[in-house]
C-alpha cells in the first residue's frame, strides 16, 4: 500500500509484530447491554476480502522501515495526484531495521509506542522439514519442506482460501509464457511490452543488418556474427578443410598486416576478432554461385553448447526474444516483432522452455507470426520438435484448438503423420488442452478441417467385388455376407453421424497380387496347383482340402472326407484370393509412402492358416485360407519389386485361432535369410521380421474339445516368434495357466482328426444352456475369458513388439473371439455348444489402440487385414452378442 501502510501478509513476511491500539471504549461491564451483531467481530475465516482490506486501511503502522536494498518513500502531492514511489540505494549508515537490531533506536522511536515489543526482529526460521522413512536397502531419506513460512496461512495449500480460489478460479494466475515472464534484459523486456521502436533501436545497435555494399554511411566495415559456422565444404568445396582460414581471420583482418586490429584515430577497431566481414564473404560466395547464402548465418541453429548471436540470447527464464514475440497476446504486434527479429538473424530453432518459437505461436494462436517463421529458410523449422514431448508445432496448434495455425502449418509443408515420443499422432491430440466445456465442439471442427486439409490422415478402407465371388456350400460361416455386413454397418454409422464420412478414404482401385508376390510366401508347386484348379473348376465348388491332399500323394483313407471339408474352391476363388492379397500389397505401399495414415483391408477369403504349401504339417485343413494375405504384404515390404520399402516388419495376429500358416512362412523366411549370401542378395536380415499370435488353445485332454488348429503352444524366439495361449472358458486355467495343451512344440493332439467346425451349424441346440454353462465355467475358472485375454496381450505381446521397433505393423484382425461368435465355440461329446471366449467391441478397440500405440513408439505405419469373424447363429438369442 502507498504511504505508511503495509498489508498484513507483507508484514508477516518481514516478521514485524503488529499490536494495534483500539480507539473504541472499553468493553461494558458484566450485566451491561449486549453489543449489536454488527459490533461482534467475525471469525477470521468468515471475513470477506473487503472486510480484511478495510481493517488494514484502519491500521496506522507509522513510517515504513527500509527493506534490504531499497527505501520506499511516499510523497503526497498537494494537487491531490496519486502518490509516487521512489527507490534509492541503501546508504552506508544502514537501514532502520539494522539500526533497530543494533539498539541505536530508542523505545520512543518513530515506530510509535505501540510497537515497543517489535524492536527486535529475529531472522525468519527456515522451512520445517519432514523426514521420510529410509528407502529399502538404500539408507536414503527425503526432506520435504512443509510450507513457506513467508506465505500467509490463509494462502497456503489446503487452506480454506486456497481451496476456494481453486474451485472458483477467480484468483488463479494466467499461464506463464515467455511473454508474461518478466525479464531484466532490455531486448526481451521491450519485446514483451510490444515496443517495436525500442526493439528496432536495440537491433540496429547490437545486430545491424549488412548494407548492400558492405559499408555503412561513414565508410566503415559492417560486420555481423557468424553463427552457426558454415561447413567447410559449403564454402570451399569438398576436401578443403586445410584451405579455410579460421573464422577470426576471415574478412579484412585476414588480409591486414601487423597492427590491423589496433585502434584507429577515432578509437574503434575496423574489424573485431571473431566477426566475419560480410563484404568479403559476399565475394567468396561469388566464386561459388551454386551455394546459396543461408538466412541463419548470423544466428544460432539452436544447438546447445554453441555460441549464439546477440538476437538469440536467452534471458533468465531461458527464453529468446523471438519466443517472447511469438507468445504475445496481440497477434499484430507479435507478427511485426517476429518479422523484425528474423530479419536481424533470430533463429526459430532455438528452444525456449523446451519449445521453439513456432510452438509458442501455435499455442497462442498467432498464425501470422507462425506463418512467417514457418517460411524461414524454406520451411526448415516447420517440423521442429519439442525437447521433452517430441511434439511438432502442428501438434501444439491442434492441442490448443488453433484451427488457423493448423491450416497455416499444413500449407507450409508440415508433416501431418508425425507422432510424439509416446507414439501419439495429431488426431489424438486435437483439443486436448481446450477447456472441457468447449472441447467437444472444438475437437469436431478442428478434426474435420484436418481431415479435409490432409487426406492422408484418413483411414484407407479397401474392398472389392471380386471378394464376393468366392463361395462355399451353404450354410457356411465364411460367406460373402461377411463383407457386405461390415460395409453396411460403416454406411449406417456415416448416416447417423457416429462415423464421419471424412474419417475414411474408401477405394476399390487396386490390382491383384502377381505371381512375384505369391512366390515369396508359397512354393511354386502350390501356386501352380491353385492356378490350374481355378481354371478347371466348374460351377460346383470343390472340397479343396482332400483335393490337395490327393495331389500330394496322401492315401485316400487318410484324406479328409469331402463332407467334412471346411475349405472350398469355386470358379471365383482364385480371383478373390489374388484380389485380397493385392489389397494388402496396395495398403502397404500406401502407408509406407505416406499416402495414408493407416489402412483396413476388408477382403476375403482369410489367409493366416495358409502355409508354404497350403495346410501346414499336421493340420486337418487350411482353415478357409487359400493364400496368406498378411505375409504377402509383409514380405513385399521387405523385398519389394523395386527395392525394400522398410527395414523391419511386425505381424500380430489376434484371431481366436492360431496363425499357423503365418508362423510357418515366417520360420521359412528366417531360415532362408540365414544362409550365406542371402542378406547380400535381398538386403534383408533374418532379424527384420517379427510374428506374435494370441489365441485359444485346447487339445481336448481335459474337455474332449479339440480346438483348431491345435498349434502355437510355444515361443520360437530364435525366429522372432511369440505365441500366447489363452485357455478357453470351458476349461479355465488348465495346466499352469497355459490352457490344456501338450508340452511338445508341434500339434497339441496326438493324431490328426476330422475338423468338426461344420457341426456348429447343424446341431440345432439352443444357446440358452450354453449361456448357463458359460456363466458357471466363468465363475469356477476366473482365469479364462476376456480379462485373461487382455491381460496376456498387455504382458506378453506388447513388450516384445515395442522392443522390436517395427517400421510397419500388419494386424491379422480376426474378430471370431467376440462374444457368441461361432468361431470360438466348441462342441463336446454330448453335442453341447460352449463358448471359448467372450470379447466385447470395447476389447477390440482397446487391442487395436494398444497395438497402434506400440507401433507409434517407433513411428511405424499400421495395416489391418480382415481374417476371421463370422457372427452368431441366427436361431440363437442376441443378448450380449458382439
Amino acid at each position: 500500500a502507498p504511504g505508511s501502510r503495509l498489508d498484513r501478509p507483507e508484514m508477516k513476511r518481514r516478521g514485524v509484530k503488529v499490536e494495534t491500539e483500539s480507539s473504541e471504549p472499553a468493553p461494558a461491564a458484566s450485566g451491561a447491554a449486549a453489543p449489536s451483531p454488527d459490533d461482534v467481530p467475525l471469525p477470521k475465516r468468515m471475513r470477506t476480502q473487503s472486510q480484511k482490506l478495510s481493517e488494514l486501511d484502519d491500521l496506522d503502522l507509522g513510517p515504513v522501515p527500509a527493506v534490504e536494498a531499497a527505501t520506499v518513500q511516499a510523497e503526497a502531492p498537494s494537487d491531490g495526484a496519486q502518490p509516487t514511489l521512489d527507490t534509492a540505494p541503501r546508504g552506508t549508515e544502514g537501514t532502520e531495521t539494522e539500526r533497530m537490531g543494533s539498539g541505536e533506536l530508542s523505545s520512543k522511536s518513530d515506530l510509535g509506542a505501540h510497537r515497543e515489543g517489535a524492536l527486535e526482529m529475529p531472522p525468519p526460521a527456515p522451512p520445517a522439514a519432514r523426514q521420510m522413512p529410509s528407502l529399502p536397502r538404500l539408507g536414503l531419506h527425503i526432506n520435504i519442506p512443509q510450507s513457506n513460512p513467508g506465505t500467509p496461512s490463509e494462502d497456503r495449500p489446503g487452506s480454506a482460501r486456497s481451496l476456494e480460489s481453486h474451485e472458483t478460479g477467480n484468483d488463479q494466475m494466467p499461464p506463464v509464457t515467455p511473454a508474461t515472464a518478466i525479464s531484466v534484459l532490455p531486448l526481451h523486456a521491450a519485446v514483451a511490452a510490444g515496443k517495436v521502436e525500442e526493439v528496432q533501436m536495440w537491433l540496429d545497435v547490437h545486430a545491424p543488418l549488412p548494407s548492400e555494399e558492405g559499408l555503412d554511411r561513414e565508410g566503415k566495415s559492417v560486420s555481423t556474427p557468424q553463427w552457426p559456422p558454415r561447413p567447410v565444404s559449403d564454402i570451399l568445396g569438398p576436401g578443403s578443410a586445410s584451405r579455410e582460414p579460421p573464422y577470426d581471420q576471415v574478412g579484412d583482418a585476414a588480409d591486414a598486416g601487423p597492427g590491423a586490429n589496433e585502434a584507429t584515430e577515432d578509437g574503434e577497431n575496423p574489424v573485431r576478432p571473431g566477426i566475419q566481414n560480410k563484404h568479403r564473404f559476399a565475394g567468396e560466395l561469388a566464386r561459388f554461385p551454386s551455394i546459396p547464402k543461408r538466412d541463419s548465418d548470423r544466428s544460432s541453429a539452436g544447438v546447445d553448447g554453441v555460441k549464439r548471436g546477440p538476437v538469440d540470447t536467452r534471458n533468465e527464464h531461458g527464453n529468446t526474444a523471438l519466443a517472447v514475440a511469438a507468445a504475445l497476446a496481440d497477434p499484430a504486434v507479435a507478427a511485426e516483432l517476429t518479422t523484425l527479429l528474423l530479419e536481424h538473424g533470430a533463429s526459430p530453432l532455438v528452444l525456449s522452455s523446451n519449445l521453439t518459437p513456432l510452438h509458442w505461436a501455435a499455442q497462442q494462436g498467432n498464425w501470422a507470426a507462425l506463418t512467417t517463421m514457418a517460411k524461414w529458410e524454406g520451411g526448415r523449422a516447420v517440423d521442429a520438435r519439442a525437447a521433452e514431448t517430441g511434439e511438432t508445432p502442428l501438434m501444439a496448434a491442434a492441442s490448443a484448438g488453433q484451427l488457423d495455425c493448423c491450416l497455416s502449418l499444413l500449407t507450409a509443408g508440415a508433416d501431418p503423420l508425425a507422432v510424439n515420443v509416446d507414439g501419439v499422432g495429431i488426431l489424438a491430440l486435437v483439443a486436448s488442452k481446450v477447456s472441457q466445456g468447449k472441447r467437444s465442439k472444438v475437437r469436431a471442427a478442428v478434426r474435420l478441417a484436418l481431415l479435409n486439409a490432409a487426406p492422408q490422415l484418413r483411414v484407407l478402407l479397401l474392398h472389392h467385388e471380386d471378394c464376393g465371388r468366392h463361395i462355399s456350400f451353404k450354410p457356411h460361416q465364411e460367406s460373402p455376407e461377411r463383407i457386405s455386413a461390415i460395409l453396411a454397418f460403416i454406411a449406417k454409422g456415416a448416416t447417423i453421424g457416429s462415423l464421419s464420412a471424412e474419417e475414411l478414404l474408401v477405394s476399390t482401385e487396386f490390382d491383384q497380387a502377381s505371381k512375384e508376390h505369391l512366390i515369396r510366401c508359397h512354393s511354386e508347386e502350390y501356386i501352380s496347383v491353385i492356378t490350374q484348379l481355378g481354371e478347371q473348376v466348374a460351377n460346383t465348388p470343390v472340397a479343396f482340402t482332400p483335393y490337395y491332399q490327393g495331389f500330394k500323394g496322401l492315401p485316400q483313407a487318410k484324406q479328409k472326407k469331402a463332407e467334412f471339408s471346411d475349405t472350398f474352391f469355386s470358379p471365383g476363388t482364385m480371383a478373390a484370393a489374388l484380389r485380397a492379397a493385392g489389397g494388402v500389397v496396395h495398403a502397404v505401399e500406401s502407408v509406407l509412402k505416406g499416402h495414408s495414415r493407416t489402412a483396413f483391408v476388408c477382403v476375403r477369403p482369410p489367409g493366416h492358416h495358409a502355409g508354404v504349401d497350403g495346410a501346414t504339417a499336421g493340420a486337418p485343413s487350411s482353415g478357409f485360407s487359400i493364400v496368406n494375405n498378411a505375409m504377402i504384404g509383409a514380405l513385399h515390404a521387405l523385398e519389394g519389386n523395386h527395392g525394400r520399402l522398410c527395414k523391419r516388419v511386425a505381424v500380430v495376429d489376434f484371431d481366436v485361432h492360431h496363425g499357423n500358416g503365418t508362423e510357418e512362412i515366417a520360420r521359412a523366411w528366417h531360415a532362408k535369410h540365414r544362409k550365406a549370401g542371402a542378406r547380400a542378395a535381398s538386403g534383408a536380415d533374418d532379424s527384420d521380421l517379427f510374428f506374435a499370435s494370441i489365441h485359444l488353445a485346447d487339445d481336448g485332454a481335459a474337455s474332449s474339445i479339440e480346438f483348431y488348429p491345435g498349434t502355437g503352444t510355444r515361443d520360437d524366439l530364435h525366429h522372432n516368434i511369440v505365441n500366447v495361449c489363452v485357455p478357453p472358458m470351458w476349461i479355465g486355467a488348465g495346466a499352469g495357466g497355459r490352457g490344456s495343451v501338450s508340452a511338445s512344440g508341434g500339434r497339441a493332439r496326438s493324431a490328426p482328426k476330422k475338423n468338426r467346425d461344420d457341426e456348429l451349424d447343424g446341431s440345432g441346440k439352443s444357446l440358452t444352456s450354453a449361456k448357463v454353462a458359460e456363466a458357471a465355467v466363468a465363475a469356477a475358472n476366473p482365469h479364462g475369458g476376456r480379462g485373461e485375454w487382455m491381460k496376456r496381450l498387455r504382458e506378453r505381446v506388447l513388450p516384445p513388439l515395442r522392443a522390436f521397433k517395427p517400421d510397419l505393423l500388419i494386424i491379422s484382425a480376426g474378430f471370431d473371439a467376440a462374444n457368441h461368435d461361432v468361431g470360438n465355440m466348441g462342441v463336446d461329446k454330448t453335442g453341447k455348444r460352449l463358448a471359448g471366449i467372450n470379447l466385447q467391441p470395447d476389447d477390440y478397440e482397446e487391442m487395436t489402440a494398444c497395438l497402434c500405440g506400440a507401433a507409434g513408439s517407433s513411428n511405424a505405419r499400421v495395416v489391418s487385414v480382415l481374417e476371421g469373424g463370422y457372427g452368431y447363429l441366427t436361431g440363437d438369442p442376441k443378448e450380449g452378442a458382439a
